[in-house]
């Protein structure tokens, strides 16, 4: 079973992060497949945390230029769509403490 959120992350990158599901594919994850959720959310903020070093080292069989800096673009507009989704949640909160 997947992480808490890990399902909310995957559904939005659908529909926010441009090639999402091909990057998926690439680092050889089904993006429709609940039991890769987590391997997913993990490798993909990685990515956008640590850069092309992180998808070198976990993804060696990535040796196609034009898909590896695809994917590490990915990775990065992932990554700061998990931020943008939890400042979402942080303001709601926020908004729901003063009410």
């Amino acid at each position: 079973m997947a992480s808490k959120y890990a399902a909310q992350y995957i559904e939005r990158a659908k529909r926010e992060v441009k090639n999402f599901e091909v990057a998926c594919r690439v680092l050889r994850f089904d993006p429709e497949k609940e039991s890769d959720f987590d391997a997913i959310v993990t490798s993909m903020v990685g990515i956008g945390q640590f850069g092309t070093i992180r998808l070198a080292r976990r993804f060696p069989f990535v040796t196609n230029e034009e898909e590896f800096l695809m994917v590490a673009e990915v990775g990065l507009h992932f990554y700061w769509m998990t931020l943008d989704f939890w400042q979402e949640i942080r303001q709601k909160q926020g908004a729901a403490q003063i009410f």
